[in-house]
């Protein structure tokens, strides 16, 4: 899981390098996006999911770890359209780019 800081301070100190003023969501690719929501969705759910770790009720467990695993399958599928449609976007830049 996300480590003290979490994604939030290395968000910050990647935008403070690479980035003079911070993207709205229209202007990052989709699969980058899609990187940064599924990422602030495992962090909200760190909390919650170490407390029902610690219970070591086998039943709870086996709900969080199906949680983790739908988690990641609805992340791989979603994954795999926000791929295409970042390769649509990047053709069509350079389509247009092409043309003028």
């Amino acid at each position: 899981m996300i480590g003290a800081g979490g994604a939030g301070a290395f968000q910050a100190q990647q935008t403070e390098r690479t980035c003079p003023a911070p993207m709205t969501v229209d202007q990052m690719p989709c699969m980058e996006a899609l990187c940064l929501a599924q990422l602030s969705h495992l962090e909200q759910l760190e909390g919650p999911w170490l407390r029902l770790m610690a219970t070591g009720d086998p039943t709870a467990v086996a709900a969080g770890l199906r949680l983790m695993l739908t988690h990641l399958d609805s992340t791989v599928a979603k994954t795999h359209q926000a791929l295409q449609v970042t390769q649509a976007e990047e053709n069509l830049v350079y389509d247009v780019t092409r043309l003028a």
